[in-house]
């Protein structure tokens, strides 16, 4: 089958009104899809022609010859260019508007794609004019501040050119005074030149007589010098003196001063002893009734004057006391009397459940305090304790300055603070511990406030009997050993406790 369209099928494929719009399609590619159909369907190309399909039936129905196969055959391809051509129109339609369709697709991808980016074009410029506005008014208002400093400094500048050219013809007036008073001191400088030539006549005579003045200055002044030496000798002998009578006056007061304290201090001593003899010749008939036995029975639980607790070596136990008092306190003071060997501690437990305990211990070389869970320890070693026999230890406490002091045999150390000291302490019982050693404790009182240091004195040197208010040793509300060994016993010796 040939492949090309003739000339007059050309003409007439250009001149279809359904390919007028479209662009035109070469015949080449025409012809190869129109044959390629037929030779894939040839009884359908077969069916538009009722000859080539009559032929074909004989064919097969009365089994005719070779020669007469090759006449239909040639009589059906006359009909072949009639069905080429509505093939041909019929892909050139579908290929035309695939194509047109496919074009418009694309431009209007361009078009869109070329809008978006200049609309982000667009976008970018505004964006950049925007920038370039706030600079230029930021710019503008910055020319705007300078242009008006300018202008404020050349105001200035003018006030002062103002100000310069009045002081120019201020020094120009005052130039023109300054040479006149120069030509008349030409004049006065040239009667002065007259002047001085007399003047050294009389300074020639004048030096002569110097000459003569300054030999006896020089003789007067010798002898000056002698006698302001004999003057500062004079001075040195009359310092030493006074020095000696201040010395003299000095010493003579200190010991009119010493003399009077002395005895002052004896006057004391002697007013101490009388009162310990006093003491002790009323305690000691009823100790001698007694003997030296360290487990005397009593007739009254309640008051323990005179009697004291004997703690025995290893038992380690304590006793509990019911205090006056239950309740918080916001200051208090702890003094007790008790032996060198003894290793106690004093502790307020407060109500169950409550509050912290309160601890107060000595060993023999340090003290112990503990408030509210902070513990301080306190060296005792420069103070004066008592190796042998007895010691009177107090503690002081106050809340408001959350200080502590220690007093021993009277003395009282610098005192230490802890911020955490400065809480109420509730106090529910008191409770007397033995930690060590072995000995006796006596006038345990408790106050619930601080002690004076005279009051302290006083009670460390037996001159006073002040009891405590919370605990007192005279009127306990109720006492209790835990175990039986600890013993009230006499208290033996006390007129050397504070010795």
């Amino acid at each position: 089958m040939s492949c090309l369209f003739s000339e007059k099928n050309q003409e007439l494929l250009q001149k279809k009104s359904t390919c007028d719009r479209i662009p035109p399609i070469r015949p080449i590619s025409a012809c190869l899809l129109a044959g390629h159909f037929m030779e894939m369907n040839p009884i359908y190309i077969g069916d538009l022609n009722p000859s080539a399909q009559q032929y074909s039936r004989i064919e097969s129905e009365d089994g005719l010859e070779l020669e007469e196969l090759r006449e239909v055959s040639g009589d059906a391809s006359s009909c072949r260019p009639k069905a080429l051509l509505a093939v041909t129109l019929l892909c050139c339609l579908l290929l035309s508007s695939n194509v047109v369709l496919l074009n418009l697709y694309i431009k209007q991808s361009r078009m869109t794609q070329e809008a978006l980016q200049n609309e982000t074009k667009l976008w970018k410029y505004e964006t950049f004019l925007s920038h370039n506005n706030t600079a230029l008014g930021d710019e503008i208002d910055e020319l705007s501040r300078r242009n008006a400093d300018l202008q404020n400094k050349t105001l200035a500048l003018l006030d002062t050119e103002t100000v310069l050219r009045g002081q120019n013809e201020n020094l120009t007036q005052r130039l023109d005074l300054c040479w006149a008073e120069n030509g008349a001191l030409s004049a006065i400088n040239t009667n002065l030149t007259a002047s001085n030539g007399a003047l050294r006549g009389h300074v020639e005579l004048l030096t002569g007589l110097n000459r003569r003045l300054q030999g006896r200055i020089a003789n007067l002044s010798h002898s000056e010098n002698e006698l302001l030496e004999t003057n500062a000798d004079l001075a040195s002998t009359d310092a030493k003196l006074l020095q000696w009578v201040k010395d003299l006056e000095a010493l003579e007061a200190n010991l009119t001063s010493e003399v009077a304290r002395k005895s002052a201090e004896e006057h004391d001593l002697a007013l101490q002893y009388a009162t310990l003899e006093k003491h002790c010749h009323t305690i000691l008939p009823s100790f001698r009734d007694h003997g030296h036995h360290h487990h005397h029975q009593i007739t009254s639980n309640n008051d323990l004057t005179g009697k004291s607790m004997y703690f025995p070596y290893g038992v380690n136990g304590y006793v509990t006391f019911q205090p006056e008092q239950v309740g918080a306190l916001s200051s208090f003071t702890i003094c007790l009397t008790h032996s060198a060997d003894l290793y106690w501690e004093v502790s307020l437990l407060p109500p169950a459940g409550q509050g912290d305990m309160a601890h107060f211990q000595c060993l023999s070389h340090h003290c112990w305090v503990s408030l509210h869970r902070v513990s301080r320890t306190i060296q005792v070693s420069d103070m004066p304790r008592q190796s042998t026999g007895w010691n009177h230890t107090c503690l002081t406490w106050r809340a408001d300055s959350a200080m502590v002091h220690l007093w021993l045999n009277g003395v009282g150390d610098q005192g230490h603070r802890e911020s955490k000291w400065g809480t109420e302490q509730l106090v529910g019982s008191i409770v007397l511990r033995q930690n060590g050693g072995s000995g006796m404790v006596t006038n345990l009182h408790v106050w619930n406030h601080v002690l004076s240091s005279c009051e302290i004195r006083s009670l460390s040197a037996g001159l006073s009997t002040t009891s405590g208010n919370v605990l007192n040793w005279a009127n306990l509300m109720s006492w209790q050993p835990s175990q039986s060994q600890i013993q009230l016993t006499p208290q033996e010796n006390m007129c050397r406790a504070s010795y």
